[in-house]
């Protein structure tokens, strides 16, 4: 698979699903999200179960550079974030 095409997003995607190996928390999914930027940048966290985190952001400018860092992640952080899908 071509490694490009795995952080296209549609075109107006504003919303993430965010799978974990680990029990995610509203605050800790926003702490995490902080750190990647500062600012304002999501405005709805919904975890309807322990391991999965439904993310808005407020673009999709800025979700597509969250969708990035995050695919990122999913490698070499031990965040336990394991599958980031629009």
């Amino acid at each position: 698979t071509d490694p490009q095409h795995m952080t296209d997003l549609e075109q107006g995607t504003t919303t993430l699903v965010l799978r974990s190996n680990k029990k995610l928390t509203y605050d800790g999914v926003a702490t995490m999200l902080s750190k990647m930027c500062q600012g304002p940048f999501f405005d709805y966290i919904y975890i309807p179960w322990p391991k999965l985190a439904v993310v808005n952001f407020i673009s999709h400018q800025v979700c597509r550079a969250a969708h990035e860092i995050l695919t990122i992640l999913t490698k070499i952080d031990p965040s336990g974030i394991r599958y980031v899908k629009q």
